[in-house]
């Protein structure tokens, strides 16, 4: 294929992916994304006590009266409502904007955001794959097949299209993410420690990422980091005031504490508490609501032992590694080492790891692991996926699957890299 084809076709197929994905996706109402308009319109209204859900609460069954209200005078009358879990500075920030127009224009200009990241995303991993490619003396595989891949991944997936339905500003993380490994690797570590502090700021699970600046003695864009991070958290404080951190600390104190039980999650946590549950005689499969139960004090310490094994065992595996290869394995590792260990770990935090593994097919794998990639392609794929649904796999079944999943796609990423070391 020539370079004029591979792009032409490149354009083409990003075009569709964003003309199907506007016209499944325009005038829904993403309810996770509803969470963070509420938040923002009572913020902007002075009615900071409607922000956050009451008594420490990280999720609720029954939202504030005033939230129902707001929902059902713009047409939505379901009854799930979720609570906003994020920093009070995202709802000072888009409170003007909240109060000035209705939730559908909201998550519309949202979803072009959303795709915009994505389109991002793909740019930046292929640019990536031709780098490390050039450095392992490898092929890279055309434009336009890496952009069908990964717009098959992020629309047509599993985890992909829970995104688009729930409206996930994950997908908005995960590009902040992407750019900042990407800046990393043209060792611009200060922009990329910025970078990273903003996705913290977002969501704070990626301040654990920071662990990948230490892995490779990368000081600069440590320092960037902390500054970053606490210009931020002083914004964030001058906008909103002390209390309403508080009460966001509150919330995740509770979180930590607890276990998430969700066909959506992937996390290790909840695999372990099946595990126990099964030893206990009470196992079931069915999981019929999204849950919040008590962590024992076995498997928080499990949990932990799991994370600083797998911190270890990424930095020593991956030390013998080409440096620009390395940086990537040890990104994406973390990365996902960090949400399968996390309170809150759930199905929509594969994208980016999903698009960050294509980069495998410029270091020339194994056909084994091409098996592995494609056969978790597939299995994710929403045909199949929705097709499991109706079989046993449904439920834990489903956390374990993805969970499986994951483990396979990274093991046979540490398999490839170990082929190209320095």
């Amino acid at each position: 294929m020539t370079d004029r084809k591979d792009k032409v076709l490149s354009i083409v197929i990003l075009g569709v992916f964003v003309a199907v994905t506007l016209h499944s996706y325009w005038g829904n109402w993403p309810v996770d994304l509803s969470a963070v308009y509420f938040a923002a319109y009572f913020f902007d209204a002075g009615a900071y006590d409607l922000v956050y859900a009451p008594d420490g609460q990280a999720f609720w069954d029954r939202a504030h009266p005033e939230w129902r209200e707001l929902a059902r005078a713009q047409g939505y009358d379901a009854n799930l409502l979720p609570a906003y879990v994020y920093p009070p500075l995202w709802a000072a920030v888009l409170g003007p904007w909240a109060s000035a127009v209705s939730f559908a224009s909201f998550a519309n200009t949202f979803l072009l955001g959303f795709l915009a990241a994505i389109i991002g995303m793909i740019l930046m991993a292929y640019k990536m794959a031709r780098q490390f490619a050039t450095t392992a003396g490898t092929r890279v595989i055309p434009f336009a097949p890496f952009c069908l891949i990964g717009v098959l991944l992020a629309g047509y997936t599993s985890f992909g299209s829970i995104s688009f339905q729930l409206g996930q500003p994950q997908i908005l993380v995960s590009f902040l993410l992407m750019l900042c490994l990407y800046l990393l690797s043209l060792d611009k570590d200060i922009s990329a420690g910025s970078v990273l502090a903003l996705a913290a700021a977002i969501k704070l699970m990626p301040a654990m990422l920071v662990v990948l600046f230490v892995m490779e003695r990368r000081w600069r864009a440590l320092g960037a980091f902390v500054v970053a991070g606490a210009l931020l958290a002083g914004l964030s404080v001058i906008v909103a005031g002390w209390p309403m951190h508080q009460a966001l600390l509150e919330r995740i104190g509770n979180l930590s504490s607890q276990i998430s039980i969700s066909r959506l999650g992937i996390g290790i946590e909840t695999v372990l508490y099946h595990i126990g549950q099964a030893a206990n005689g009470e196992v079931q499969w069915l999981i019929e609501r999204p849950d919040l139960v008590d962590k024992p004090a076995w498997l928080a310490a499990s949990n932990r032992a799991i994370l600083a094994a797998g911190l270890l065992a990424i930095w020593w595996y991956t030390h013998p590694v080409l440096p620009q290869i390395r940086l990537w394995a040890r990104f994406t590792l973390l990365f996902v080492l960090v949400v399968t260990t996390a309170s809150l770990s759930w199905l929509h935090y594969l994208m980016l790891p999903a698009i960050l593994a294509m980069i495998l097919l410029g270091l020339s794998p194994s056909r084994w692991v091409r098996l592995v990639l494609l056969c978790s392609m597939l299995v994710t794929s929403l045909p199949i996926y929705l097709y499991l649904l109706d079989t046993s796999l449904a439920g834990y079944g489903e956390v374990y699957l993805h969970l499986a999943l994951i483990v396979a796609v990274m093991l046979s990423l540490l398999l490839t890299v170990r082929r190209h070391r320095g």
